[in-house]
């Protein structure tokens, strides 16, 4: 955190030396400072981290606009300013929250400023069209700097490393928001100059309206999290004997995913099917599904038809069908020689071929009714064997680099965290 501090004090120096206040109307400053202020208080809950709620605010509109209407050693000051929250000032948190907080806006609020002065200063500063264009990449440098100074302190404190904070909490939606509250911020600066302050007050009529639909937006999407979260954990009611089984695939999924460099959409898919990968299991008889000694055919030939009838349930929600497709084909083997479809190598989705993986590891490791538990050891080489034949050799290759019971544990506890967002 003193890292922080140091840098926003550097930059906040730096830019009163190049563009000194000294042409600032303070009835200017004023209004901003109260409008920012009050849009601030407007915020929903984006992400969690170590249990601690990381929040998005429509105040970025009024910040992007103190970017475009005050020097950039202004406009840092008030961005910093105008963030205090009504828990800062009750002292219900902590003080050296209070000071990285004021130093992390004056940082992100002084980087964007600067770019956006130059930008500006690159191109006619009275064209319109080049001024809402420097905004908006300012508010993008914006964006980029808060979000990896975030996870950069976040990975410290939590001794996670910065790439897995990154991959777990960046969201497209949330950048495409912040682009346009920036753009918001551009045309309150713009009504301001040339209508009047009292015409940016009316303009705020829109941004709680676009509060509003970013806060039932993260309320939906809580609530679809919850729901798979809740469906996964009757499967293992089910299945009492490898309880836990659907929230260990799911997390060893999108971990082994990420190594191999899935976008932030495909790591999601590949979760929720690891929590939805047996679904079909729902409609199987309990003289097969409970059975602890080995199936016979006719059994065999009951128990694989889980992945058709899974994907079955899902394929009608058009948002879950990639899922679908993942869990129809877990059971598919590289070679193919699986299950349902005998689809053979890259055929086989990307996330299927992951699931089959972690699956088999899941098994194999902590056994089942029928199968008793082996050691780490015995499932790589397990695992090796069935390279090329049963797996996927360029996951299998990412797997096996892993020491998986080892890591397993924190997944999970990470998993823990975000259910309880």
């Amino acid at each position: 955190m003193a890292i922080v501090h140091i840098c926003a004090i550097a930059i906040l120096s730096y830019l009163f030396y190049l563009f000194p206040p000294s042409s600032v109307a303070w009835r200017d400053v004023a209004f901003w400072l109260v409008f920012g202020l009050a849009t601030h208080a407007v915020q929903f809950r984006a992400a969690v981290f170590r249990n601690q709620s990381i929040r998005v605010s429509v105040g970025f509109a009024a910040s992007t606009a103190m970017i475009a209407l005050f020097p950039p050693s202004v406009s840092m000051v008030l961005i910093s300013l105008s963030s205090i929250s009504w828990g800062d000032v009750t002292g219900k948190n902590l003080w050296y929250k209070i000071a990285f907080n004021r130093s992390m806006f004056l940082f992100c609020g002084g980087t964007a400023a600067a770019v956006f002065t130059v930008i500006r200063g690159i191109g006619d500063p009275d064209n319109v069209t080049w001024t809402i264009g420097s905004n908006l990449v300012a508010g993008l440098v914006y964006f980029v700097a808060n979000f990896l100074l975030l996870a950069t302190v976040v990975a410290l404190a939590s001794d996670r490393p910065v790439q897995r904070i990154l991959s777990s909490t960046y969201s497209t939606s949330t950048l495409v928001s912040y682009l346009t509250l920036a753009t918001f911020g551009s045309a309150l600066a713009l009504i301001y100059i040339r209508v009047s302050p009292l015409a940016v007050l009316f303009f705020g009529i829109p941004l709680v309206a676009f509060y509003y639909a970013l806060q039932n937006s993260a309320r939906v999407r809580r609530f679809y999290s919850q729901l798979i979260q809740s469906l996964s954990e009757s499967l293992d009611l089910r299945e009492h004997e490898t309880a836990g089984h659907t929230r260990r695939i799911a997390v060893l999924a999108q971990h082994l995913g990420r190594m191999l460099g899935l976008d932030s959409n495909a790591l999601e898919s590949v979760y929720v099917a690891g929590l939805m990968h047996d679904l079909g299991k729902l409609g199987m008889p309990d003289s097969v599904l409970l059975k602890p000694e080995q199936l016979t055919e006719e059994e065999w030939e009951i128990a694989r038809r889980h992945p058709v009838e899974g994907a079955r349930l899902l394929e009608p929600y058009e948002h879950l069908r990639g899922v679908a497709e993942i869990v129809r084909h877990h059971h598919e083997r590289y070679d193919g020689t699986g299950y349902p479809d005998g689809l053979e190598g890259e055929a086989i989705p990307l996330g299927a071929r992951i699931v089959s993986v972690v699956d088999a590891f899941d098994a194999m490791y902590f056994g089942r009714p029928y199968r008793s538990a082996r050691s780490w050891e015995e499932v790589r080489e397990e695992v090796s064997r069935a390279r090329g034949g049963q797996f996927d050799p360029q996951v299998t290759e990412v797997f096996l680099s892993l020491d998986w019971p080892r890591v397993l544990e924190q997944l999970l506890a990470e998993d823990q965290e975000r259910a309880h967002e």
